[in-house]
Parts: structure tokens; sequence; C-alpha cells
């Protein structure tokens, strides 16, 4: 309700993670339940604006918070009139544990997907981390490419194109390295889903034949997004049309009519209003520049980035522009300015480690510069050498942890088994307390019993142990044992 009152799109909502047990569409918004991790849900939200507000934004996330505080008002109202009802104080409780749950920032990686909560999204929105930190590693990439499987098999089509096509930007860092036939073969995957929403489709086919370098598909699959632009006015995608169509422009050797279009969209996104894509489009503007009008043109719109930098302080945008205007300097046969470009570039791709900028191009660049300049083994480039075998090898450590994530999903659907096994026992010992006890309790206790047995399930799942699953429902079998008791003794009463 929240997420429609801000002017975003629900495509999804459900509980577990996996493959559905049932799926069904309702208003255009796909409700599934899922058969392993039963007890998580999450909804799939996409604004409908280009950058919504932080306000906006602060509301979508607060949703469920909003929920369970209202919940847990309404039942202090009733206790207030029926203090001796023991369902409402059962009902409070659960509705404080999962306000709690909800609103104190925690991030997990148990699962394939599921990293932080609520509360952690709300801290990031007002204290947000360096951005720097929010690049992609291979890691985080896995991970959204788990949700792009995910939603397929859910049935969400539109959710999964939303969050593809928001991700483009992350997946092109993978297409210029060692990554790329890794991050091409997922999202050509894609491709093969039944095309029901034409406009993202297409937005993914053109980034798919401008990472190959199929400049003749890339254009086609720009006229038909262009096309379906118009015609459904889609100002969600607005800037990542014009973004493709300037990307396929540089590539495609025609550097003015690339600049008329990052001219325009920097002239409809002011820094003022949006920091981040402004300072990017100066990136996007270098670059276009220096193909047209070589270096002369090119350091004056390296001048205005560096007046505009503080806006927006990222170092992939710093090593984007410093390898564009080392490579312009190699162009022109200033060696030594093109060294100290070169070497804040590799400087950057160190830092940055494991991150796919630090790719085969800057390091194959920098060391024809290096040759031109008689240096040998030179220490900056063999660290950012370095950086890039991490970034190789970091890719393939996150392919074993996806097919670790896999089986602690198999474990966790066995501890949910548990959980359930458990709150059956309690609801057999509850029946044979004795009389005087009506439906209402044994329901409301076991909703209890069951909601404090999703905390050792967390717990236990962020550890990664790697226990075998048939362990889970033992841990969790010990850990309910004083709930168990405490039941008993209320009953025996």
């Amino acid at each position: 309700m929240v997420g429609y009152a801000m002017r975003y799109e629900v495509t999804s909502l459900g509980t577990g993670q996996g493959k559905p047990i049932f799926a069904w569409s309702l208003g255009g918004v796909r409700y599934y339940i899922c058969r392993d991790q039963f007890y998580s849900g999450v909804t799939f939200t996409f604004p409908n604006v280009v950058k919504p507000t932080r306000g906006a934004r602060l509301l979508v996330y607060s949703g469920g918070i909003i929920a369970n505080f209202a919940t847990a008002c309404l039942l202090c109202f009733i206790l207030y009139f029926n203090p001796d009802n023991m369902i409402w104080w059962i009902g409070l409780g659960t509705a404080c544990l999962c306000l709690s749950w909800s609103i104190i920032p925690w991030r997990n990686l148990q699962n394939a997907f599921s990293s932080q909560n609520d509360g952690a999204n709300i801290v990031d929105i007002l204290w947000p981390r360096k951005s720097s930190d929010e690049l992609v590693t291979p890691e985080t990439l896995s991970r959204y490419l788990a949700i792009l499987k995910f939603l397929q098999g859910v049935g969400d089509y539109k959710g999964l194109y939303f969050y593809a096509t928001s991700l483009l930007p992350a997946f092109l860092y993978y297409t210029e390295g060692e990554d790329a036939k890794w991050v091409l073969s997922c999202l050509a995957s894609l491709e093969q889903i039944e095309n029901k929403h034409q406009f993202e489709h297409a937005l993914l086919r053109a980034h798919i034949g401008l990472a190959e370098d199929d400049l003749a598909n890339t254009e086609e699959a720009l006229d038909e997004a262009e096309r379906l632009y118009t015609e459904n006015h889609e100002e969600y995608y607005g800037l990542t049309l014009q973004w493709l169509r300037f990307s396929w422009l540089l590539k495609a050797k025609r550097p003015a009519d690339a600049l008329k279009i990052v001219d325009m969209m920097i002239a409809l996104h002011p820094i003022e209003e949006n920091a981040e894509t402004a300072v990017t489009l100066l990136t996007c503007r270098l670059h276009a520049v220096l193909d047209l009008h070589g270096l002369d043109g090119g350091l004056k719109v390296y001048e205005e980035y560096l007046q505009k930098r503080s806006f927006y302080e990222t170092d992939a945008l710093d090593l984007n522009v410093a390898h564009a205007l080392a490579k312009a300097y190699g162009k022109a046969d200033e060696w030594q300015a093109a060294e100290r470009h070169y070497r804040e570039a590799l400087a950057l791709a160190t830092k940055m480690g494991s991150l796919p900028h630090a790719d085969r191009e800057l390091i194959d660049d920098a060391q024809v510069c290096f040759a031109h300049l008689e240096l040998t083994n030179d220490f900056e480039l063999a660290q950012a050498k370095e950086a890039l075998n991490r970034s190789i090898k970091e890719k393939r450590v996150a392919e074993k942890r996806q097919a670790h994530l896999i089986f602690l999903q198999r474990r966790n659907a066995e501890m949910a088994f548990g959980c359930i096994c458990v709150s059956l026992l309690i609801f057999v010992v509850a029946r044979q307390d004795g009389e005087g006890v009506d439906f209402g309790s044994y329901l409301s206790t076991f909703s209890l019993v069951a909601a404090f047995m999703i905390v050792p399930i967390y717990l236990y799942g962020g550890f990664d142990r790697g226990f075998r699953p048939f362990v889970a429902p033992i841990i969790l079998l010990l850990t309910v044992l004083p709930w168990l008791a405490a039941f008993l003794v209320i009953h025996s009463v």
C-alpha cells in the first residue's frame, strides 16, 4: 500500500524461496508461496520515476514496520479494555517481535539474495555508504543473478525485466573483463523467457548486443525500444535507453551524435537534482569529446569533472576518467602525461581490489605506455595484475558460494520442517493437558512458538558452518526445549 502511494509498482509478493508450491496473478501482482524458507518473505517493488526521493524510499522500506507498529497499537488498545485475555497478549508479543525484527538493522547472507532487512535499508538511505563501497563485486552480482532466476521461477516477468534493466550498468562492468562470458550467458538466458514485456526485452537485447560488439543487432533492438518507449511513455527507462543509444553511437564511431545525446541528458538531469547521474554523465561526455575534439576539448570537460566530482565521489568514475585521459595522451604521443594518468588508474584499480575495473584492457594499455618509456618490472603494474587475478579468483569463489547457498536453503527447509514438528508436538501436548482451553488458544500458542523459532533459525543460518541438513532439526529441537518447558508449566497451573 505504501509502495502504491509513493508511485512504486508492486510486481510480486509472497513467502519463501526456491521453487513455488503455487503462484497466481491478481491485479497485475504475482502472489506466490515457495517450498523453501517459507518463514521469510519479500515484496518486489520498483519506482515509476527515474530517481525517487529519499522520503519516498524511506516510506516504502518502512511499510512493514508501520504495519507491525499499527498492529501493536491496536492490540494495546484492545488490551486496555480486556487485559485478562491471553490471546491478545500473545498477539501483542508476536507483533512486537516482528516489529523489532524489522526495525533493528541486520545483514545476513544465509540465502541466495536476502542480504539485509528493512531497518538496514533505512540506515543506508539516511547514512549512505561511500559510492565505491556500493559497486558490484562478483559475489553480489551472483546474488543479483539469483534474484533474476527466482523471479523467473515464480512467474514475475515484469519484475524480472525491471530488475534486469536496472542492473544493466552493473552488468556492463563485467563485459570488459574476464567475467564477460559468464555474465553475458546469464543475460542471454533471460532472452529465452516468454516475451511478455516487449520494451524491457528490447533493452535487454540492446545491452547484450552492445557488450558483444554486435552493432547491427544493437541498433535494431534500440530502434524497437525507442518505438515502444514513444508508444507507452515508459518514464522509468528514459535514461537507460538514452545511455544505451549513447554507448552504441560511440562504438559506431559517431561521436558527434553521441555528444548531442549526452548533452541532452545532462540538461535533463542537473547536478542539484541528481548528483550521481549528473557526474556519471560528465564522464560519458568526456569520452565523446575526446573522440570528437581530442585532448583540447577533453581537458575542458576534465576540469568541469574535477569541479563537480565533490557532489558524487567514486573511485570507479575516477578510474574511468583517468584511463580515458591516459589513452588520449597516448594517441597524442605525450607518453609522460599518459604515464601519470595510467599510474593514477592503476592505483585506483589496485585500491578497488577485486572489482572488475582492474581489467585486462587497462593493464595492456599501461604496458604499451611503459614500454615506450622503457619502464620494466613496474611495481604499480604488478599490483594491478594481482588485483585482476584476485577478481578472477573471487568470481570463481562466488560460483562455489552459490552452490553452497543451495545447500543452505535445503538445510533451512529441514529446519522449518523441524519447526512444524515441534509446534505440532506442543499442540498435541496442549490437547492432552485438559479442558478449558479453546482452539484459539492453541492456534495463538502455535503462532507464538513458531515466531520465536524463526530467531534461532536465522541465527544458525548465518553461521554457514556447513553441517549436514539432518543436523538442523536436532539443533532446532534443543533450542526450543526451554519454550516447550515453559509452555507445559503454564498449562499445568
